[in-house]
């Protein structure tokens, strides 16, 4: 009983340094955000953030991929009775367009620090490369489920392979939005139009 009481305050102390990292990220950017203000805003003496976290950057990986892990888990993408009449290829740019929406005000510039923070913390912790390659698939498997689906409600032939093609718009994803995030001057309409063509050229109707 008491181990539990412990576990479920460890978890509860956890989750609030991430919550108050993520307020401080995005409102002082990931520089100009210490680990003492960090633990200020969650309540907690400075010295506990590092029984939970190795390092700043560690904590900035964590809360993304509980942020996403987060909206997955909220969102699940259905097919009604509008979406029979739309193409395949805009119903999968759809599905996109939602996942990505919610991370469109996060600066280019703290999606470069996680680029960059990841690669440093995973040497350390291969366990955190595993959390985030499962976010992937995590994203790839709902979209083979949303595929499917399609094939399904005849949006899509019988023979069409929901795997490899998830597989491969997943790819899609990828690679535009690291140029995004990269290349400073690209917009986040030139992102989803992208996006879009390379779906367009995959699904045909």
């Amino acid at each position: 009983m008491l181990i539990g009481i412990r576990k479920k305050k460890k978890q509860e102390t956890k989750n609030r340094i991430l919550k108050s990292a993520k307020k401080l990220f995005f409102e002082n950017g990931y520089d100009y955000t210490t680990t003492e203000e960090i633990a200020r805003e969650a309540e907690v003496a400075s010295g506990t953030i590092f029984n939970y976290f190795d390092s700043k950057a560690e904590i900035l990986i964590e809360a993304f991929a509980d942020d996403f892990m987060e909206e997955m888990d909220q969102h699940e993408f259905q097919l009604d009775q509008q979406d029979l009449q739309k193409a395949a290829a805009d119903l999968i740019y759809d599905f996109i367009d939602n996942r990505i929406k919610r991370y469109s005000n996060i600066s280019k510039k703290i999606m470069r620090q996680l680029f960059s923070s990841s690669f440093t913390a995973f040497k350390s912790k291969p366990e955190l490369l595993k959390k985030m390659i499962d976010l992937d698939f995590m994203f790839v498997d709902e979209l083979i489920v949303y595929i499917n689906e399609m094939k399904a409600r005849r949006l899509l032939p019988e023979t069409f392979q929901s795997n490899e093609a998830a597989e491969i718009i997943y790819s899609i994803l990828a690679f535009e939005y690291i140029i995004y995030i990269f290349q400073k001057d690209r917009t986040l309409t030139e992102l989803m139009d992208g996006i879009r063509n390379k779906v367009n050229f995959i699904i045909k109707d």
